[in-house]
C-alpha cells in the first residue's frame, strides 16, 4: 500500500476545522457556565446542547487522529531501512510500483 499523501493532508486538514470548530464550542459553553458575567444560559437544555454538539466533535477529532496514526504506522512500515537522505535510494523507492492492497 502506497502513502497517500493528499489523504493525509485533507486528515490534517479536517483535524485543524474540527480542532478549532471544538474550541469554539468550548468557548462558548465556559462564557455559558460564566455566573459572574450574568449573560450565561438560560437553560440546562442549552448547556446539554453545547456539551453534545463538543462531544461529537471530539469524537470526530478523535476518528481522524486515528486514521491519521494508522496511515502514519503504514508510511513508517513502507519507509524502513529506506536511507532517506540518498536521492537515489528515494527516486527507486518512488518508482516501485504500488503492493496491492
Amino acid at each position: 500500500m502506497r502513502f497517500d499523501v493528499s489523504l493525509m493532508r485533507a486528515r490534517a486538514r479536517n483535524i485543524e476545522k474540527l480542532s478549532e470548530t471544538a474550541l469554539a464550542c468550548a468557548r462558548r459553553s465556559e462564557d455559558g457556565l460564566n455566573i459572574e458575567n450574568n449573560d450565561g444560559f438560560d437553560t440546562v437544555a442549552e448547556v446539554r446542547t453545547v456539551r453534545g454538539e463538543l462531544t461529537e466533535l471530539l469524537e470526530s477529532i478523535s476518528g481522524e487522529l486515528k486514521a491519521a496514526a494508522v496511515d502514519l504506522k503504514n508510511f513508517a512500515d513502507e519507509v524502513e531501512g529506506v536511507d532517506l537522505d540518498n536521492a537515489d535510494e528515494l527516486r527507486r523507492f518512488d518508482e516501485e510500483p504500488p503492493m496491492p492492497e
